[in-house]
């Protein structure tokens, strides 16, 4: 996003109209997600295959998004997601405390 423009649009009226004018919100979607990861021309390609308006094949990033949104609702896939970070994290620590040495951490890690 360096460098670009960012358009915030914060009315449900102004947000329909934009997606009507033209590109639809799974491309829209899917050209930021290429742009943010940085793809490549080939893999922009096959991310935003069947994404464009009028399209009716199946499609990867709707597809992909489709079952992300499911997994990360409320219900037992998202308490095992937490479930997981939360051994994980107790772990770490537990194994730092007992180093009694003084030392960074990669939080980004």
């Amino acid at each position: 996003m360096a460098g670009g423009r960012v358009y915030v649009v914060n009315s449900l009226i102004c947000a329909l109209s934009a997606t009507a004018a033209g590109d639809s919100f799974w491309f829209i979607e899917g050209k930021f997600t290429a742009m943010l990861g940085e793809l490549s021309t080939d893999a922009t390609d096959i991310l935003l295959e069947n994404v464009k308006p009028g399209s009716d094949g199946s499609s990867l990033l709707v597809e992909g998004l489709k079952v992300t949104h499911q997994v990360m609702m409320p219900g037992e896939a998202i308490n095992e997601m937490n479930r997981t970070a939360a051994h994980a994290t107790t772990s770490a620590l537990d194994r730092f405390e007992e180093s009694k040495h003084t030392r960074r951490i990669d939080l980004w890690a």
